[in-house]
């Protein structure tokens, strides 16, 4: 720890030790050995070659101390200061043959008290250093149990996330494989043949149908708690709306990185489709969702986002998100793309922002989200392009009519 030095009489003393300043030059005392060596330095004699000439490698003569080094030394010394180096030396060297030359014990003193007085402003610095760190780690600590807090309810509750399925992979476009010996069924062929089954052929019938598909027993679990539950088990659309406390383990993992995090969401005026606007870290974007709202709840809906990494615009295919609504405000992502790696977190609504009509702020997060692409990027980097002419991508129901929707809206009652 540092501090900036003491001044007295001409004298100073800070972090490298007692000084004095001439011309702006600072100088600490030399020993008296070292001085009798600058001061008896002699250059050496030039050499010559075995013929008497000159010879061209000759003895590399030492630099002499500037003219301030020397008076500075004649004041460490309680002698009087000459601006001159000739003089300066000179006076020195008398003192050092004459035994003479000795540090003042004014001077001495002087050095020591200006030490006291340094080490004491040193130790005043370190406790005020201490107890501000004290104060940082102890806001970090706070900071750390309520991140601990907040996710309890979410590990406790041991909620899975679904993995990210990129668009035009495989796995995201693979389907059943069909028997050429089955006939298919329409939606309402299927609905008539399940009402002529009895109670308990219709029972039958779904645990063949979950044993056949290989699903997972929480999924058919789902669907039987929607219909014993209710309206219990059903998502108000306050649970996305809203202003979004989020934690995410990559940032908030250390007390010295924790950006600042947020996520805005609502759903859009037509009701087909979520728009969300976050920052997380250094990415900020919007997030749109590829389908509707979710009426139960741990209904998983995907995203696409746009956003700016750094300030630079990114719009790739693969910016996918998948949200996990866990009603009560509550819900668990994870986003993927740009400098997203399976970037898991948490969110929970703020209850002050429930009085909020979030819906008006769709239409900005649309346009922001529309003009995030190539032809814009072109024209913020080389200033031409196709100027203000957004991405055609997304037309919604931010507009009057819905008709211009790039997806299919699926039929509740069909679900």
């Amino acid at each position: 720890m540092f501090a900036s030095p003491v001044y007295r009489e001409g004298f100073s003393y800070g972090p490298a030790g007692f000084y004095v300043e001439v011309g702006g030059h600072r100088h600490s005392r030399s020993s008296l050995g070292t001085l009798h060596l600058l001061l008896t330095y002699r250059e050496p004699s030039p050499v010559f070659n075995k013929d008497g000439r000159l010879s061209k490698r000759q003895p590399i003569a030492r630099k002499d101390n500037p003219a301030h080094f020397y008076c500075a030394q004649l004041l460490h010394y309680g002698m009087k200061p000459f601006k001159t180096r000739s003089a300066a030396k000179q006076h020195l060297l008398t003192a050092v043959r004459a035994n003479t030359l000795h540090v003042p014990s004014t001077i001495l003193a002087l050095e020591t008290t200006l030490k006291d007085e340094y080490e004491q402003k040193v130790e005043a610095i370190e406790k005020v250093y201490k107890i501000e760190q004290d104060a940082i780690e102890e806001k970090h600590q706070q900071a750390k149990r309520k991140r601990e807090e907040f996710l309890r309810e979410f590990i406790d509750e041991n909620i899975a996330l679904k993995k990210l399925k990129p668009e035009g992979s495989q796995a995201a476009n693979a389907s059943p494989k069909k028997n050429s010996n089955t006939k298919s069924l329409s939606k309402a062929q299927a609905r008539q043949a399940i009402e002529t089954l009895s109670e308990q052929q219709v029972r039958e019938v779904l645990i063949n149908f979950a044993s056949e598909l290989h699903q997972d027993p929480s999924a058919l679990q789902k669907h039987v708690d929607r219909v014993t539950m209710g309206d219990r088990f059903k998502l108000d659309p306050s649970d996305y709306s809203g202003k979004f406390e989020v934690v995410a383990a990559r940032y908030h993992s250390s007390p010295l990185s924790n950006p600042s995090m947020f996520l805005q969401m609502s759903q859009s005026p037509g009701g087909s489709h979520i728009w969300a606007s976050f920052k997380f870290g250094d990415i900020t974007g919007v997030l749109r969702s590829k389908q509707m709202p979710p009426e139960y709840v741990n209904e998983t809906v995907e995203f696409a986002w746009r956003g700016r990494d750094t300030g630079c615009m990114v719009y790739e295919d693969d910016q996918l998100a998948t949200v996990i609504f866990l009603g009560q405000g509550r819900l668990k992502g994870r986003i993927k793309g740009s400098s997203f790696d399976n970037f898991d977190f948490y969110a929970k609504r703020l209850p002050d922002t429930n009085n909020i009509d979030w819906v008006e702020s769709v239409r900005d997060w649309k346009d922001n989200y529309r003009g995030i692409n190539p032809r814009e990027e072109d024209t913020v980097k080389f200033g031409w392009g196709y100027v203000n002419e957004s991405d055609d991508d997304f037309e919604s129901d931010t507009e009057q009519s819905d008709s211009t929707l790039d997806f299919e809206v699926p039929d509740r009652g069909e679900q």
